[in-house]
């Protein structure tokens, strides 16, 4: 089996916590945005990447995602163009 592409779904209990990650940090842009909805989600683009991006108490407390460097307390911008991120 050859997979030709990719499209991980992530979940966080607020989607702006996600989005600034993603979009803020990673420079990644909202191609399809359903955050106003009662189920909010978004589809996010970079380089022919998609991360559908999703808000929901449940999956995020199981999955719970660690994009995030322990040693930083916010978004740093390192001398060598690097973002780290809370």
């Amino acid at each position: 089996m050859n997979f030709e592409k990719l499209v991980p779904n992530v979940y966080y209990v607020y989607i702006t916590k996600g989005l600034k990650f993603f979009a803020d940090c990673l420079e990644f842009t909202i191609g399809h945005n359903e955050i106003k909805s009662s189920e909010p989600f978004c589809v996010l683009e970079k380089g022919g990447l998609q991360i559908y991006l999703f808000e929901n108490v449940k999956l995020a407390k199981e999955q719970n995602p660690k994009f995030l460097h322990p040693n930083f307390h916010k978004i740093t911008l390192r001398p060598w163009g690097l973002k780290n991120s809370p």
